[in-house]
């Protein structure tokens, strides 16, 4: 179970696995502290209810599969195209629907976009929503 993000004092990128982590939640650069509480609470039910780095509790779920992979896979098979008759876009689409079984979850926060790997889907998460991504940015905007 990891936590990935940015911290939001120093903008420096953090990497936090709870289960090999003790009691030490906190940025390495500029040791800001994260919510301990909410991260032994997350660690014991393996359910992320609250952010422990902005304390939000709007989130996100999508597949953890990094994006740009996705896209150099497409562009390759858009390459293909002529040269396998339209053939590498089934190769592609099998491709996809195994990936899409295969792999996990992720939980992404609005606020401060961690991102949590390896935790119990949670059924109020829902798909991205654009309207609720564009209030945490605009509030984000007026706060610098």
């Amino acid at each position: 179970m990891v936590i990935k993000g940015d911290c939001p004092k120093c903008k420096t990128a953090f990497r936090i696995d709870i289960n090999k982590t003790s009691n030490n939640f906190s940025c390495i650069h500029c040791n800001k502290e994260f919510d301990k509480i909410t991260i032994e609470n997350i660690k014991n039910t393996k359910l992320v209810s609250i952010c422990p780095i902005c304390l939000s509790n709007d989130f996100w779920i999508d597949k953890n599969f990094p994006k740009k992979v996705g896209i150099f896979f497409v562009i390759i098979t858009a390459i293909l195209v002529p040269f396998t008759y339209g053939l590498s876009f089934v190769i592609l689409f099998i491709l996809d629907l195994t990936l899409w079984f295969l792999l996990g979850w992720r939980i992404n926060c609005y606020r401060c976009e961690a991102v949590f790997v390896g935790f119990q889907k949670n059924s109020r998460y829902k798909k991205f929503d654009l309207k609720l991504a564009d209030y945490y940015k605009k509030s984000s905007l007026s706060k610098d």
